[in-house]
């Protein structure tokens, strides 16, 4: 997700990654293998906050080694149940061959 702030008078772009989880994990390869370069979905589900406390090692200022920290976290994790094809109909022979259009709902 990208968006444009303005910081001492000049725009500056600022963009902020979000972890995308798809519930059944199971099937996450079948969906993947159904979504092709520039298709469109949409959809259906709720971002999660998630917090966590992570050891990381730094490097010094002075360049003279590292220290070991904990760090706390938080990410946003958009948590999907169910993904829709948004793609327009397609011709009636190459509509034969496509997979209906849900394509995976949790509840199933």
């Amino acid at each position: 997700m990208g968006r444009t702030q303005l910081v001492a008078g000049h725009p500056v772009q600022a963009t902020t990654q979000i972890t995308v989880e798809v519930v059944g994990a199971a099937r996450v390869a079948s969906v993947a293998q159904q979504f092709g370069a520039g298709s469109r979905v949409l959809v259906e589900g709720h971002l999660e906050l998630r917090e966590a406390t992570r050891s990381e090692r730094l490097p010094l200022a002075d360049g003279s080694g590292e220290v070991l920290v904990r760090v706390a976290r938080r990410d946003l994790v958009l948590v999907l149940a169910t993904i829709f094809n948004a793609d327009p109909p397609l011709p009636a022979a190459e509509a034969q061959r496509q997979p209906a259009q849900v394509w995976w709902d949790a509840a199933s």
